[in-house]
């Protein structure tokens, strides 16, 4: 099937990612990530000519979730034009497990020595130093996507930006919803 639009697209390209990761198929994984990040830039650069920059971002923030919107849109400008990875590979994370005092790291004994299970995950990348962006979409990225695991962002950025289509701002029309692997439920209107 062939997507109508741009949301559809991200919504594709959405899907197909969650079920990578989850099978952890990295080897899909970039173009995938690209793909969304391809999507949430050209949302952005209708938005700011249908509303004129300034509009459009004063009502990105005001989207639950439009700042993880503007942090990714600015890190994709990055990543295409300074040539960044779009995720880092393999990260190693403890794996935590629940416990009566909380969470706790998983730890086994081997030769009389102790070490915590860890897992690898695809985490977004720390940034390079550059200079400020104006918008401060720099430190968004910092503060809201900055390694965390690659489907956490995506939808939150998902989320506002098919809010954004529905939105009095934004231009309403087909309704899209999206069902995640883990059960994630996303709905939109789109163009």
């Amino acid at each position: 099937m062939t997507p109508e639009n741009d949301s559809d697209a991200m919504l594709a390209a959405l899907a197909q990612l969650a079920v990578a990761v989850e099978n952890v198929d990295y080897g899909r994984a970039p173009n995938l990530i690209r793909a969304c990040l391809g999507w949430l830039y050209n949302l952005e650069v209708k938005g700011e000519a249908y509303l004129g920059g300034d509009a459009f971002r004063a009502h990105r923030a005001a989207l639950p979730h439009g700042d993880v919107f503007a942090a990714l849109t600015w890190f994709r400008g990055k990543a295409v034009h300074h040539l960044w990875p779009v995720a880092e590979e393999n990260i190693p994370v403890p794996l935590k497990r629940s416990t009566p005092n909380g969470l706790e790291p998983v730890r086994y004994d081997q030769d009389g020595r102790t070490f915590e299970l860890r897992q690898a995950l695809r985490l977004w990348p720390e940034r390079p130093a550059l200079a400020p962006d104006k918008y401060g979409r720099d430190l968004l990225y910092d503060q809201h996507v900055k390694l965390r695991p690659i489907m956490a962002p995506l939808r939150e950025a998902a989320t506002a930006a098919l809010a954004y289509e529905s939105s009095p701002g934004g231009p309403p029309a087909v309704t899209h919803m999206l069902q995640l692997g883990d059960g994630t439920l996303i709905q939109g209107h789109g163009a």
